[in-house]
């Protein structure tokens, strides 16, 4: 029985790390996928197709986080 209160107190644990790690994860990548995300939405309403709109706004976040984090390292 002991054996099982600490198998769920370390399954517990991990659970806990995971959503810690998620959050840290969401929280540096915010800007950049609101930025795609807005990019994206430009693009669409101006007239370009579903999927070049997708594109716009995947570029669009992945040059972002690469700026910022160059910006973070200076």
């Amino acid at each position: 029985m002991e054996a099982m209160i600490i198998i769920a107190a370390l399954i517990g644990i991990v659970l806990l790390d995971a959503g810690y790690r998620i959050a840290l994860c969401l929280t540096r990548w915010t800007p950049s996928l609101v930025l795609g995300l807005f990019a994206g939405w430009l693009a669409d309403r101006y007239g370009a197709q579903a999927l070049q709109a997708v594109w716009v706004g995947a570029l669009a976040a992945l040059i972002t986080k690469r700026v910022r984090l160059f910006d973070l390292l200076l």
